[in-house]
């Protein structure tokens, strides 16, 4: 009989993932200001970053905050784009027009 070994994460791992689950960051952004997006994105990354300070070094930790870090600027840019557009229809869509 075969047996699969288990890889139950460390504690401080678990809650590493607990703490970023608890995590709540809220942001203003313009959409109409570059810099007012990447202020948003800095802050957000900072929040994470010193919600896991005292977890950082473990594999599983390091490439979820990475992925959380690329999942929330992506989420900021594409929030701005979307609040752009609603604002200005028709603007930087990539809807066909006639001319």
């Amino acid at each position: 009989m075969t047996t699969t070994p288990s890889f139950d994460p460390p504690a401080e791992v678990i809650a590493a993932l607990q703490a970023l689950d608890d995590l709540v960051i809220e942001v203003e952004v313009n959409s109409q200001d570059l810099h007012s997006i990447e202020a948003a994105v800095l802050k957000v990354e900072a929040a994470i970053d010193a919600t896991v300070a005292c977890y950082r070094g473990h594999p599983l930790i390091e490439s979820t905050v990475a992925a959380i870090k690329a999942e929330c600027r992506a989420g900021l840019y594409e929030q701005a784009d979307a609040t752009q557009a609603a604002r200005n229809p028709g603007i930087g869509s990539n809807k066909p027009t006639l001319h």
